[in-house]
């Protein structure tokens, strides 16, 4: 059996998702109550997009063992990915009661604070996750974005920069930074913030359009 799990991890790791998704099934069928395998299926289900399915295994696992914290926290991220913000929420606590010091859990449930319109809760998450780990340069500009939305212009800027200090190619966090520029009235200032963000997301429309419209609206 420890022959076919490994082969199923190795095919997983090379991107042969469906191939290890085959393994970790055949492995199931003879030993059908082991956790590890539940989880290990869950996470190439996850890759490939399967979230339901992923769901199923994740709680098959934390059924059979209740004390798995890495399970816990892959099914609070898929349901995030679903959407299912109440769920996720309410996985993410969970989580947070079992591993207090996880800066990824605090982080993903200020997003989902957030995408709920819980500010202030959302902004003591980010917080957290930034005291946790001060190099997570995602939570530093999720902090920025935050503190702007309250109206906390000076502190929002040194969030965002300190992102894009830690990750310079960070391009949300350029565009974020222009659009709270902008708001002060510093629109060169801005329309580089802008540059720099569509620079390195030349597709992104929304981060195109702002940069040609402020462009526009700074010509002499």
């Amino acid at each position: 059996m420890q022959t076919r799990l490994d082969l199923a991890g190795a095919l997983r790791n090379k991107g042969d998702v469906d191939a290890a998704i085959r393994e970790y099934r055949e492995v199931l069928r003879l030993k059908p109550h082991y956790a590890e395998l539940h989880y290990n299926l869950g996470n190439a289900l996850y890759d490939r997009g399967d979230l339901d399915e992923a769901v199923v295994e994740y709680r098959e696992a934390l059924r059979l063992k209740p004390d798995y914290p890495d399970a816990d926290y892959n099914l609070a991220n898929v349901l995030q990915h679903k959407g299912d913000t109440d769920r996720a929420i309410s996985q993410y606590l969970h989580v947070l009661y079992l591993k207090p010091d996880l800066p990824q859990a605090h982080f993903n449930l200020g997003l989902e604070l957030d995408a709920k319109g819980a500010l202030d809760w959302a902004l003591a998450e980010y917080r957290e996750a930034v005291r946790l780990k001060s190099d997570y340069a995602e939570a530093h500009h999720s902090l920025g974005a935050a503190l702007y939305s309250k109206g906390e212009v000076d502190e929002a800027i040194a969030e965002i920069r300190e992102a894009l200090r830690l990750k310079p190619d960070l391009a949300v966090a350029h565009y974020g930074l222009g659009m709270v520029l902008e708001c002060k009235g510093s629109k060169a200032e801005a329309l580089d913030e802008y540059q720099a963000a569509c620079r390195l997301q030349p597709d992104n429309p929304v981060f195109r359009d702002n940069y040609e419209r402020l462009q526009r609206e700074t010509k002499p």
